[in-house]
């Protein structure tokens, strides 16, 4: 697993996907992506979840590891895709890229949506 921070995508969907292609990762975590629900972005053999509310964040999943997009209702402070993937031997994780704006501020119980605490 890959973690990338964009600081905007438009301007550097290709040099994204390249680097994911390139690396071949099987889940690559995108901060920052600036991209808005009209937007595409596609990478060959990834399926791409996305968060487009306001800074957004996005996770490239390779296509062949089954997973599932698990919703996070309540969320309003924090950015964040949560999935779960089925890991042989090990059961399910949830992995999520998350953002916290920095003028909106962290708060614990904002975690407390989606991570047990």
């Amino acid at each position: 697993m890959v973690a990338w921070s964009a600081n905007g995508l438009k301007e550097k969907r290709a040099e994204l996907v390249q680097f994911i292609l390139d690396l071949d990762a099987d889940m690559v975590m995108v901060g920052e992506t600036w991209l808005r629900p009209g937007d595409r972005l596609c990478i060959t053999n990834y399926k791409v979840h996305r968060s487009d509310r306001l800074i957004g964040v996005a996770i490239a999943i390779k296509k062949h590891l089954r997973h599932n997009l698990l919703p996070i209702p309540g969320l309003q402070l924090l950015e964040v895709v949560r999935v779960q993937i089925k890991v042989r031997g090990f059961g399910p994780m949830n992995i999520f890229p998350v953002y916290a704006p920095p003028t909106r501020g962290f708060v614990v119980e904002s975690l407390q949506l989606f991570i047990p605490l």
